[in-house]
């Protein structure tokens, strides 16, 4: 196995362990190709006290990032009479871990020289706590007021993140979420 090829295939199984799913549900009945216009609610509904997810600043990336993305989708930005609005909700969940057995493999290179390496870690039965940022969008419609969209994700949140940490975990997440907006029809 050729060792570019072998860090590509480590980076690409590490990047999907931090992957997680997005929960999404809509109103059938909703012709989606119908919306056209959106505002951003400015003020999220807040489920947290938690200063690194509740922030004006975090805040002020999500808008930006969902702003972006439904930009990028053919949709308008319009202040007066939109078509939808995007209301979002912040939160944080805990999520606890026990320690599981693993098997790992290392590749490395030095010069002309190259080594396998290969580890096994036992569990301790150690609990570890974590926490996650969960966002969650709605697409309202601004007519009726009625939910016809939801998506919901959360990431990872650490104490002491950069800014550009922030920045990455806001456009991750919400990437992830309104990837999948609108919804696609599926065929009868």
């Amino acid at each position: 196995m050729n060792y570019r090829f072998a860090m590509v295939l480590f980076a690409m199984l590490a990047l999907t362990g931090c992957a997680t799913a997005v929960n999404v549900d809509f109103d059938k009945t909703t012709n989606f190709t119908q919306l056209r216009t959106y505002l951003i609610d400015p003020v999220p509904d807040v489920g947290t006290r938690d200063t690194r997810w509740n922030s004006p600043l975090v805040n002020q990336r999500i808008i930006r990032v969902a702003g972006y993305m439904l930009d990028s989708k053919g949709f308008v930005q319009k202040s007066e009479n939109p078509d939808f609005r995007v209301v979002y909700r912040i939160d944080t969940a805990q999520e606890q871990r026990q320690s599981q057995s693993g098997f790992t493999i290392g590749v490395g290179s030095f010069g002309r020289h190259s080594s396998v390496g290969t580890a096994f870690n036992v569990p301790t039965g150690d609990v570890q706590t974590i926490d996650r940022g969960v966002l969650t969008i709605d697409i309202v419609s601004a007519r009726t007021g009625a939910l016809v969209w939801r998506g919901s994700s959360s990431r990872r949140i650490f104490n002491g993140s950069t800014p550009e940490a922030k920045d990455t975990l806001v456009f991750e997440i919400v990437t992830e979420i309104l990837e999948k907006f609108p919804p696609i029809p599926k065929l009868p």
